[in-house]
């Protein structure tokens, strides 16, 4: 087992994760190999390519009323070639709608495929199957964001 290049994978996980929550768009395609496929909420949400997938995702996620929060938790990695592994991941995300007035918890079991590209490791298949999603509306009454960095762009 190369744990070096396990950790690599992680580090493209966690760069993935922080490129949603921040909504840094050239961040997130930078994760992925142009033919990427992803595959997210068991399939419902689907796109062929890199650009694809941002331009699917973006106007679900990418508005500055919705916060979210992404942890990937209890990874398992494994390398099936010297340029190829696989990962498993255990989603736990909440997202605020300020706008809408709804938030919600969930988790997850993401399935990625990955491949090395010129020394890059990079996402070629990513999705993941929902365990639970508890929604609730309206936000609770007494609910205070103190900081949103995107509170300047509304």
């Amino acid at each position: 087992m190369d744990l070096e290049e396990i950790e690599r994978i992680k580090q493209l996980k966690f760069t993935y994760f922080k490129a949603v929550d921040t909504k840094d768009w050239d961040l997130f395609g930078s994760c992925f190999t142009e033919d990427a496929t992803s595959r997210y909420e068991d399939g419902t949400l689907s796109w062929e390519g890199r650009d694809a997938i941002i331009d699917g995702l973006r106007p679900l996620i990418g508005r500055p009323t919705l916060l979210t929060q992404h942890q990937g938790h209890h990874p398992i990695i494994k390398l099936t070639s010297e340029t190829t592994a696989t990962g498993s991941w255990y989603l736990q995300d909440m997202c605020y709608e300020l706008r809408e007035d709804w938030w919600f918890h969930g988790t997850a079991y993401y399935s990625d495929e990955y491949v090395k590209i010129d020394a890059e490791w990079k996402i070629k298949l990513i999705g993941f199957e929902r365990i639970f999603l508890i929604r609730e509306s309206p936000l609770p009454k007494n609910m205070k964001f103190e900081y949103d960095i995107f509170a300047s762009d509304r």
